[in-house]
């Protein structure tokens, strides 16, 4: 007799809380600053514990994309005047204090809890006639990737303020794109290169606004020069918006793009009232057939990878998987491990020859499983056999 069973590949979602980093939350447009965060207050260590605590709460390493010229403790900026609005003259004593050690500190003890992630080192770029232009690595006038060597300048500033705080063991692997512009498909003197050469893996941006020089892969992604691309999908609630109240549903998406204000409250002793509103809402994305949160950048990618790489064909007992898809986009840096769920009416054991079964476990009362599935990169299918007990 045959047990009703449905299979996924679900797609995950990853959190990219961006423009943290900052110490001042005024938005400085009007007199040629960045916009920062946009809110009424200066941000205090305790922001950076609620990102920590929303990845905690949620067994999750949500992307904490950082701008760091307000990190900026020697004054190095001055030697990078386009960097920032104040150019050869640069100076951060005003943010220069204990309040640093301490969010370092916070960052580092959390490292199992959050991504550190490169956003920008003051999110914009000042030209020689030191005026600001609203993108850091991308040239709106000229529609491409800014020239290699103002590239390559800007990523090393950026490792050399990591560099003064003793960030230690952080392994710096992801980017989120400020204003969501990018070069999509630039040649190798393009950004995508560049990052990849300074150790990035995993990149994100909002494909209604990139420049695509040839078109992307796939609806949710494109690979360059190795590298998933993978699309923003616009953001959750307006990039200023504080004390937040979520309730919309997410929606099948892998990132949920989220602003640093949108966690926190207005009254940072009452942050964690905030984070937990986004608890609230985002433990019910585990709990459809073709959604899941993400653990980490590196299974989002993988998640959504597997997702559009692969076909699924059920005929009873047996589920074949064929990654033909998938192999020939190539992606880089994913992990050979990826989770399907199965909902199925009667209690399962999962058996294959051609794939590994690392691990399966009933996430619910109704009989709905987490299969971790290990492929051998050699295989271009798989057959995974069904026992019901």
């Amino acid at each position: 007799m045959m047990h009703a069973m449905k299979v996924a590949i679900p797609i995950a979602l990853q959190l990219a809380i961006d423009d943290a980093g900052w110490w001042s939350g005024k938005d400085g447009r009007e007199y040629g600053e960045p916009a920062r965060t946009g809110i009424q207050r200066d941000h205090v260590p305790e922001d950076y514990e609620a990102i920590a605590m929303l990845g905690k709460k949620l067994a999750m390493k949500p992307q904490m994309a950082m701008c760091l010229c307000e990190w900026d403790k020697e004054n190095i900026l001055r030697d990078l005047p386009d960097s920032t609005w104040m150019g050869k003259e640069w100076d951060n004593s005003r943010w220069v204090g204990p309040w640093l050690e301490k969010a370092a500190d916070i960052i580092r003890s959390n490292a199992a809890h959050l991504e550190f992630t490169m956003h920008g080192i003051g999110h914009c770029y000042w030209n020689k006639e030191k005026k600001m232009e609203v993108l850091e690595w991308f040239d709106q006038l000229k529609m491409s990737s800014r020239p290699k060597n103002e590239l390559d300048a800007h990523i090393e500033f950026y490792f050399r303020i990591i560099e003064q705080h003793n960030f230690g063991s952080i392994n710096l692997e992801t980017f989120v794109a400020p204003g969501s512009l990018y070069g999509f498909g630039d040649d190798d003197d393009g950004q995508t290169m560049a990052l990849k050469q300074h150790g990035i893996k995993y990149i994100s941006t909002d494909f209604s606004n990139m420049k695509q020089n040839r078109p992307v892969d796939d609806d949710f992604f494109g690979i360059d020069h190795g590298i998933m691309i993978v699309d923003r999908k616009g953001n959750y609630v307006p990039w200023p918006a504080i004390d937040c109240d979520p309730l919309e549903p997410i929606g099948t998406k892998p990132i949920l793009g989220l602003h640093w204000p949108n966690i926190l409250n207005s009254d940072f002793h009452r942050n964690e009232e905030i984070v937990d509103r986004w608890v609230a809402l985002l433990k019910k994305h585990n709990d459809n057939l073709n959604t899941m949160l993400a653990a980490d950048t590196q299974m989002c990618w993988t998640q959504l990878a597997y997702n559009r790489g692969t076909d699924i064909h059920i005929d009873d007992r047996t589920i074949s998987l064929d990654f033909s898809r998938l192999i020939e986009l190539s992606p880089q840096f994913l992990s050979d491990c990826f989770i399907m769920k199965i909902e199925s009416e009667k209690a399962i054991r999962i058996v294959s020859r051609d794939a590994e079964i690392v691990s399966l476990s009933k996430s619910n009362e109704e009989l709905y499983y987490d299969v971790e599935v290990k492929r051998s990169p050699s295989t271009s299918k798989a057959q995974l056999e069904i026992h019901y007990l």
